[in-house]
């Protein structure tokens, strides 16, 4: 999966984040549990960065607790990184599957 997000400068020397794009990969088979894993690990990327939560790193102590607290409260599974038991990688032509398109007023 891969979380992506463009940046541009607005007033007073501040940016802003717009055009959040979560992709996954068309060329892995994914199992059911494991696509919903890596859709959640993504998203968690999502709400970190448009609600501008300070984190020291990519994965990182913000990232690694709500993660946890994920995996406690809903039985996930999730990990960081790209640890996969994919069913099988095809080739294909498209290399990403767009999950769901938004169009958000603030972003």
């Amino acid at each position: 999966g891969a979380f992506q997000y463009k940046t541009r400068k607005i007033k007073w020397g501040k940016t802003e984040n717009f055009d959040y794009i979560i992709r996954i990969s068309t060329c892995v088979e994914f199992e059911e549990k494991e696509l919903e894993d890596i859709l959640i690990h993504e998203m968690m990327h999502y709400f970190i960065k448009f609600h501008n939560i300070k984190d020291n790193g990519h994965h990182g102590d913000e990232f690694k607790m709500m993660m946890q607290e994920i995996n406690e409260q809903h039985g996930q599974s999730l990990l960081m990184g790209s640890v996969t038991k994919c069913l099988e990688i095809k080739e294909c032509g498209a290399w990403w599957l767009y999950v769901a398109l938004m169009i958000l007023n603030r972003g």
